[in-house]
C-alpha cells in the first residue's frame, strides 16, 4: 500500500521515495474523481475509502 510506503520512507528520510509514494496516492485519487460521476451523484463529501485499501463498492447506483 502506498500510504505505508510513504510513511516508512518519511521515517527513513528517503524523500524521493516518499514523494513518489505520495504522488501515486494522489494520482489514484484524481483518477477516481476524473473517471467517476461522484460529483454528479450529489456527493458533497470525499470518498473516505480512497487510499485506505478498502473496497469502494458500487457508487453509481446510490
Amino acid at each position: 500500500m502506498q500510504l505505508r510506503a510513504a510513511q516508512s520512507s518519511l521515517a527513513r528520510r528517503e524523500w524521493q521515495y516518499a514523494r513518489m509514494a505520495i504522488g501515486f496516492m494522489l494520482h489514484s485519487m484524481q483518477d477516481f474523481y476524473s473517471h467517476s460521476n461522484w460529483i454528479e451523484l450529489g456527493m458533497r463529501e470525499p470518498n473516505r475509502d480512497l487510499a485506505m485499501g478498502r473496497r469502494l463498492g458500487s457508487t453509481a447506483n446510490k
